[in-house]
């Protein structure tokens, strides 16, 4: 690993204008690895991953869009992905904090940033069933879901927050995210399977409430067919 091919790359990138030939050209002249590649995007993704809410606690303002860092990310792992990103690669420098970048990726604040680049990295490879620090990456965003959906009542939760954690989850369970020994966490209406979720922007929720329990139903917002529930 050439930390100073790392540091050059992710310097680049870590920028609210770049310029995409100057980044793809220097992938390809200094001949960067695929894992070099993924490292630099994993510590791009970690530096700016909660922008937005630094911008609105540090700034008190609400950043707009070219203003962040993480707008650029879609071209970026664009780029990324045609020269080997590695989807499923786990770093760690200490040997006790594993680092893997769909796991960083399903944090970015910038929702429908999120959204498109963990659909990208499912669709290069990636496994919604790795297991990152001894949790595999579909079980903590299932457990993510679980609790946005139980603290919403008392407004623990915001509905952004809600909306995120629901979308994540839909496209690691069109993906092929299990619980349980592979089993999908849903109930799919018949004539339905978990891949549909792939197109994760035809969808929606509403979740009913009744003496501490919950049900979640997913239909379709343009036909309103229900498809599952949870």
């Amino acid at each position: 690993m050439r930390n100073d091919i790392v540091k050059t790359l992710f310097e680049l990138c870590n920028k609210t204008k770049i310029n995409p030939k100057d980044i793809e050209k220097y992938v390809h002249d200094n001949s960067v690895t695929p894992e070099e590649l993924t490292l630099a995007a994993i510590r791009l993704v970690d530096k700016n991953m909660f922008e937005i809410k630094e911008a609105e606690l540090f700034n008190s303002h609400t950043p707009s869009a070219d203003e962040l860092v993480s707008t650029n990310f879609i071209t970026l792992f664009e780029i990324f992905i045609r020269h080997g990103l590695l989807p499923n690669y786990i770093h760690t420098d200490d040997g006790i904090n594993y680092h893997n970048i769909m796991d960083n990726v399903r944090y970015i604040d910038n929702g429908n940033v999120a959204f498109a680049l963990m659909k990208m990295l499912m669709e290069c490879g990636g496994d919604p069933n790795l297991e990152i620090n001894g949790e595999s990456l579909f079980s903590e965003v299932d457990f993510d879901l679980l609790f946005c959906i139980r603290e919403f009542t008392d407004e623990s939760v915001s509905k952004k927050a809600l909306d995120k954690a629901f979308r994540i989850w839909l496209i690691l369970t069109g993906y092929g995210g299990y619980i349980n020994k592979q089993q999908a966490p849903v109930n799919m209406r018949k004539g339905y399977t978990p891949e549909i979720f792939r197109a994760y922007e035809d969808f929606n929720y509403r979740i009913e409430y009744n003496d501490k329990d919950f049900k979640m139903y997913i239909y379709n917002i343009n036909t309103n067919d229900e498809i599952a529930d949870l």
